[in-house]
Order: structure tokens, then sequence, then C-alpha cells
């Protein structure tokens, strides 16, 4: 039986098949994988009872009795896989018996195919330990109040060929009360997260080689993003991170913010609610009652004065690592950010 380690697999031209429940593929998977599960969440069930109860032996032959007919539909999946021309690498819970049978099958039946060497657990471990190769990356933060376009320079940076992570699109979440807003409530467990991270780093690292120290343009963020949480010492270099600075007009974030956040959205008024004791009493009946008006610049408006005294002091609190500052439109702060990039990444 063909087999490979996390650390030998060549990400750009291969294909991750993930053999696992889809239970456990929700809970967490290889960033990219595709679920093609052996046996689904109540036959999984089912197994690891009989294990417990009668033991190995009768928990495979239960096992091979659930499946049934799913691996002709594997084989047909694979066989359509195989025509990508890229490595077929199979893993499962900790690289066994499933991984295993799917990979003996296939070769068997001539589809070229590798076991992935301690399987889901296995890569899990080299994400963690790829978040803590602190040695590895640096970050550039891209800090502002709300409003002022972040996302949408990251993107463009990325688009022009830098190296970026956008931590709010791996966790499907943009941060605030708000954020399940454009990403119509999208949740994202801690361990995808996670995966979702690390497979940004390692790829690059893939492609740069391990000797390089690689720069990545993030948005600067607290600890928290939604549900997920940034592992201690990965949060401390964007915490510490040089510091780009961007500055718009306020008339235009507010047309932001209502294009990004808009108050029609099924979600708004939830988070909405969720700001009274933050707000105030007399503040949160002033935005209910012109979120109720549909006077939604005004909404907007009232909201980002307040996020702007709750933000002064943490972009205050950064001033000595900023290292540059740029206002005027996207497109021009977006050039200007191409245009200079040496001289901040190496200031001092």
């Amino acid at each position: 039986m063909k087999e490979i380690f996390i650390e030998s697999i060549d990400w750009s031209n291969s294909i991750l098949v993930d053999t696992r429940s889809s239970g456990e593929f929700e809970t967490g998977h290889i960033d990219g994988a595709i679920s093609l599960p052996i046996l689904d969440n109540e036959q999984r069930a089912k197994v690891g009872v009989c294990y417990k109860k009668y033991g190995q032996e009768k928990a495979i032959e239960l096992g091979l009795d659930l499946v049934g007919n799913r691996f002709l539909d594997i084989y047909k999946t694979l066989k359509k896989i195989e025509k990508q021309n890229k490595t077929i690498v199979i893993y499962c819970a900790r690289g066994g018996m499933r991984s295993g049978t799917v990979v003996s099958l296939m070769e068997s039946l001539n589809i070229n195919c590798f076991r992935l060497v301690g399987g889901y657990k296995g890569y899990r471990n080299y994400v963690l330990s790829t978040l803590e190769d602190l040695d590895f990356y640096n970050f550039i933060a891209i800090n502002g109040y709300t409003g002022s376009g972040k996302t949408e320079i990251l993107k463009m940076l990325e688009k022009d060929g830098f190296l970026t992570i956008d931590f709010e699109e791996k966790a499907t979440h943009a941060g605030s009360v708000f954020g399940k807003i454009p990403f119509d409530g999208e949740k994202t467990t801690q361990q995808q997260f996670e995966n979702r991270v690390a497979s940004v780093l390692y790829r690059a690292r893939e492609i740069y080689g391990d000797k390089k120290k690689l720069t990545f343009f993030v948005e600067a963020e607290g600890r928290r993003v939604g549900d997920n949480v940034f592992p201690k010492n990965f949060y401390e270099k964007i915490k510490n991170a040089k510091t780009i600075l961007i500055e718009l007009p306020f008339d235009e974030r507010v047309k932001r913010v209502l294009k990004e956040y808009p108050p029609t959205h099924r979600f708004f008024k939830e988070a909405l609610t969720q700001l009274k004791e933050l707000l105030g009493g007399e503040l949160f009946k002033k935005v209910l009652n012109l979120y109720d008006s549909g006077e939604y610049y005004s909404l907007i408006s009232e909201l980002l004065k307040y996020y702007d005294k709750k933000y002064a002091h943490s972009i205050d609190a950064k001033k000595e690592q900023i290292v540059a500052k740029y206002s005027g439109s996207i497109d021009e702060i977006f050039k200007s950010i191409k245009e200079e990039r040496l001289q901040w990444i190496l200031a001092k």
C-alpha cells in the first residue's frame, strides 16, 4: 500500500479525499479536501457501539455489512478525480482502517492513490505546529475605523500577488456583533478556522521555501473573530505587527457600511438589540427609532460615532507600530501601499 506523510504532500498538485463521516468532516477537515465518507453518521455510531461491546472483529464485520454498495460510488468518484492527473491522497481519522481499506481496494482496481500516514489527527498536529512556527512568518496589519475598506484593500493586494490572510473570510465572520451579516450567518468551527489559516501558511511555505521569512498582509483583529479564537502566540504576532492606518472620510465610511451591512438584512435588528447595554438606554432608543423609521443613513452615522470612540483608544495604543498612514480613495490607498511596500516592510 502506498503511503505519504503530511510534510511530503505537494499541495498544488494533490487532491485530498476524506473518508470519515460527514459529521467528522463538518467539525474539521483538511482545507480543500473532498468528503467521500465510507459510513454516514448513524452507521459510524453503530460501529462504535459494536466495537465497545463486542470488540474490533465484530465491529469490522458490521462496518463491511453497512458499507454495502458504497464502494461502487467511491470507485466511480475516484475514477473521475483520477482524470485530473493529480496525486490522490486518502485519509481518515488516524490513517487506519477506513483510509487503508479504500486505498487497498482502489489499488486493486488500478486507481493510483496514497494513504495519509496519521490521518486527520496527524494533519491537526501539523496545523498547530505551523501556527506556532513563529520564525517563519511576519504580519503587516491594516487598521482603520469601521467602514474604512480594510477588507477590500486586502483583497486588492491578494489579487495583485501580495501574500495575505483574510481572517474574517476564514472565520466566516466580520468580527463585530454585526459580523455574521456579510456571510449570511455561516458558521465555522474552531478547528476549521485554524485549518484554513494554517493552509495559507504551509502552502506559501511550499512555494517560497522553509528558509524564507514571509510577510503577510492581514487586518488588525482582536483575539476573537466571531466564535473563533486565535492561538495565543499566533495572536501576539498580529497584535504586535507593524501597522498601516487607513483613513477614509466619514461620509464614505457610512456609505460603505450601508452596503456591507445593509439594515434590511435579516440579522441586522438581532445584532442591533445586542448593543442595548453597551449603547445605553438613550442612544439605543435613538438608533432603534431610526431603524424602525427606515432612516438608515442616520442610523449608521450614529453607530459609527459610537464605534469610532470605542476604537480610537485601540488605534492610539498602536501608534508606535504605525509605519504608514494613507487617505483618499480606496484605489489611491491601494496604489500607495503597493508603491511604498518595501519602505514600510523594512521600517523599524
